[in-house]
C-alpha cells in the first residue's frame, strides 16, 4: 500500500512546531479521538524508518490527518523500542493537545501575583459558555502563563453558565458545564501556535439500528438516586448561619425515597461578606459624620448668639463712652473675636455637612449594590445544590459499539461530538452523543473504525431512563393485548 492510498497522514514536528518528517509507512496505527476528552494515538515504525530520530527527540509531536482532515495533534509522551534491529519496531504514544485544559489552573485573581490570591475566594464569571471558557483560558493560560495558545474569535455561543474556580484545573471546572451548554472544545496545532475553539455538534440524520448493521453491541445500566433533598449552608456562623433547602420532588415521587445531603458552601459568601463589612464601616462613618455635623450646628448656634450679644454690648458701650476710650476698644475687640470664631465655625459646619452628605451618598450607593450581590450569592448557592442533586441523582447510561457502513463513515458523515439517533432492544429509541471512535490501521487489515456512543454508569441522563421506562410500558401494553 502506497502513502497516497493511506487514509492517515502523520506529520512530525519538533517542540518549536517546525516540521521534520512525514510518516508514510507505519507498521500500524491506533487512534482514539474523543469528544471533550483527551484523545490518544499509538503507532509503530520499523527501526530503519527515516522519521525515527525526530520522533525519539524530546518534545517531538505530530499532527494526524484522517481522510484529509486534521483529527489529532499532540506531543509524543512515551516511546519504546524492541529489537532485534531487522524485525524490531519503535512504538510511540501521542496525547491530544486537548490535554492543555487539564494542565492549567484557574486562579482566583489571575491578574495578580501569587501572594495576592487571597483577595478573592473564587474567580466568578457568568455569560455564554464560549465567552466564559475563552475568558478564563485567556486570563490564565495566555496572560498569566504566557502559553503559545491562540483563542479563536468569541461568537458568544452556548447557553449561559456560571463559573467559580479557585486553583483548580480549568478542565475539571468547565467541561461538564460547556458540554451541557451545547458545545464541544478543540485545541489544534496551527502554523506557529495552538488554537482553542468551540463548535456546535451536528446531528446525523439517519436512524441507527441493529438491523441496519451499524449497532454491533450495546449495554445499559440504571442506578436509583441517593440524594433527593439538599441543604446548603452558606455564609455566617452559629445562629447567623444562612441555610437553603433544595428538593427534587420528581425523583422522590418516582422512586418513593427521600434522602438528604448537607453541602458546606460558606466559601461562596465572600462578596456578600465584603458587602456587609463595607456597609457596616460606611454606616458607622455616616453616623459619626452626622453626629459631628449636629455638634457643629449647635456650636455655630452658640457662636451666633455670642456675636449678637457682643454686637449689643458694643452698641451700649459706644453710647456711653467717648471715641478712643479703652472701653470702646475692648467692646470692638470682643465683637470682632466673636465674629471671627463664628466665621471659622461656619466653615467647619459646612465641611462637616459635606462629609455627612458624602457618607450618606456612599451608604446609598452600597445599599444599591445589595440586590445584585445577594442574587449572585443565591445563584452560587443554587448551583452548589444543583451539582449535588445531579451527582446524587438517578444515573442512567448506555454504551454502544457501532460499525461503519456506506452511509455511516467516521470522518466523512460523522465525527466525535455528533448527535446520532438509535433504536435498540425493546424499542429503546433515543439520541445521544458519539463519544469516541477507535480508528485502527494495519498493513494487512487496512482500516477499521469503531465509533462508540454514550456512557455507562456515571451519566445522569434522565432521557435514557425515561426512554427505557416508556419502552417497558409499551411492551406491557403489547403483552396485555
Amino acid at each position: 500500500m502506497t502513502a497516497s492510498e493511506l487514509p492517515f497522514k502523520i506529520t512530525v514536528y519538533d517542540k518549536n512546531l517546525v516540521r521534520k518528517a512525514i510518516v508514510s509507512t507505519p507498521v500500524e496505527l491506533r487512534m482514539v479521538p474523543r469528544f471533550n476528552l483527551k484523545g490518544t494515538a499509538t503507532f509503530s515504525l520499523a527501526l530503519d524508518h527515516p522519521a525515527l530520530p525526530h520522533l525519539i527527540a524530546a518534545g517531538s509531536r505530530v499532527i494526524i490527518d484522517y481522510n484529509g482532515k486534521q483529527t489529532m495533534s499532540g506531543p509524543v509522551t512515551a516511546r519504546s523500542i524492541n529489537g532485534p534491529t531487522i524485525t524490531g519496531s519503535a512504538t510511540f504514544v501521542v496525547e491530544d493537545d486537548f490535554r492543555m485544559l487539564a494542565s492549567v489552573l484557574g486562579w482566583p485573581v489571575p491578574t495578580a501575583a501569587i501572594t495576592a490570591q487571597g483577595a478573592k475566594e473564587h474567580y466568578v464569571l457568568t455569560g455564554p459558555a464560549e465567552t466564559v471558557l475563552k475568558t478564563v483560558v485567556r486570563k490564565n493560560a495566555i496572560d498569566r502563563l504566557g502559553m503559545n495558545l491562540t483563542i479563536a474569535p468569541d461568537l458568544g455561543r452556548g447557553s449561559s453558565i456560571t463559573l467559580e474556580i479557585r486553583m483548580e484545573p480549568i478542565f475539571d471546572k468547565m467541561i461538564e458545564a460547556v458540554e451541557a451548554a451545547g458545545l464541544g472544545i478543540t485545541i489544534k496545532q496551527a502554523a506557529t501556535s495552538f488554537v482553542l475553539d468551540v463548535f456546535v455538534p451536528k446531528t446525523y440524520g439517519l436512524l441507527l439500528s441493529e438491523e441496519s448493521g451499524v449497532v454491533q453491541d450495546w449495554s445499559w445500566t440504571n442506578n436509583a438516586p441517593v440524594v433527593t433533598n439538599v441543604i446548603v449552608g452558606g455564609r455566617g456562623e452559629g445562629v447567623d448561619r444562612e441555610f437553603r433547602e433544595f428538593k427534587d420532588p420528581a425523583a422522590s415521587a418516582l422512586w418513593g425515597v427521600t434522602a438528604e445531603k448537607f453541602i458546606d458552601a460558606r466559601d461562596v459568601g465572600s462578596d456578600l461578606n465584603s458587602w456587609y463589612s463595607r456597609r457596616d464601616t460606611t454606616w458607622e462613618a455616616r453616623d459619626r459624620t452626622a453626629a459631628n455635623y449636629a455638634e457643629d450646628v449647635r456650636e455655630l448656634n452658640t457662636l451666633t448668639t455670642a456675636v449678637a450679644n457682643a454686637a449689643n454690648a458694643k452698641v451700649a458701650v459706644d453710647g456711653s463712652y467717648p471715641s478712643g476710650s479703652s472701653e470702646r476698644s475692648q467692646a470692638l475687640s470682643d465683637y470682632n473675636s466673636a465674629t471671627n470664631r463664628r466665621t471659622s465655625q461656619a466653615a467647619a459646619t459646612a465641611n462637616s455637612l459635606t462629609a455627612a452628605n458624602e457618607a450618606q451618598a456612599e451608604l446609598t450607593a452600597i445599599d444599591a449594590e445589595y440586590p445584585a450581590i445577594r442574587a449572585a450569592y443565591e445563584a452560587l448557592i443554587a448551583k452548589r445544590a444543583s451539582e449535588a442533586l445531579t451527582e446524587g441523582g438517578e444515573k442512567t447510561g448506555i454504551r454502544m459499539v457501532l460499525s461503519e457502513t456506506d452511509s455511516f463513515r467516521y470522518g466523512v458523515s460523522v465525527a466525535v461530538g455528533d448527535k446520532v439517533s438509535m433504536v435498540v432492544g425493546p424499542n429503546l429509541s433515543i439520541t445521544d452523543t458519539l463519544r469516541e471512535a477507535e480508528l485502527v490501521w494495519t498493513f494487512d487489515g487496512g482500516v477499521t473504525a469503531t465509533p462508540s456512543v454514550g456512557e455507562i454508569t456515571d451519566n445522569p441522563d434522565r432521557a435514557w431512563a425515561k426512554a427505557l421506562r416508556n419502552s417497558v410500558s409499551r411492551l406491557r401494553k403489547i403483552e396485555v393485548k
